[in-house]
């Protein structure tokens, strides 16, 4: 804006350059704060170093009854390359689970 001298507002606050200018270098922090909470993310250096694994029971399909047994779905996300995996398995045991892996 250029403008290097008070403001005709009442409000000594606003008059002043300084008030703009600190108000400048608070949103700036605020976007360098930003930006430093996004960078710390972390990146894995090899496929399979990190594996997230999450099961959910599924649902009954429309001409199922509730005496036959549910499948359990099982979603592994691998940290290095961002690829989910996906498998269907009768049971939620550890035996699926090693051969969901």
């Amino acid at each position: 804006m250029k403008q290097f001298v008070p403001l005709t507002s009442k409000n000594k606050r606003y008059k002043t350059i300084s008030y703009r200018i600190k108000r400048v270098v608070k949103v700036e922090k605020t976007i360098e704060d930003k930006l430093r909470r996004q960078a710390k993310r972390y990146n894995k250096t090899y496929p399979g170093e990190m594996l997230h694994v999450n099961t959910k029971r599924l649902p009954l399909l429309k001409n199922e009854t509730k005496q036959q047994t549910r499948d359990y779905l099982f979603v592994g996300i691998d940290d290095f390359s961002r690829e989910p995996y996906v498998g269907i398995y009768p049971d939620k045991s550890q035996f699926s689970l090693v051969q969901f892996l």
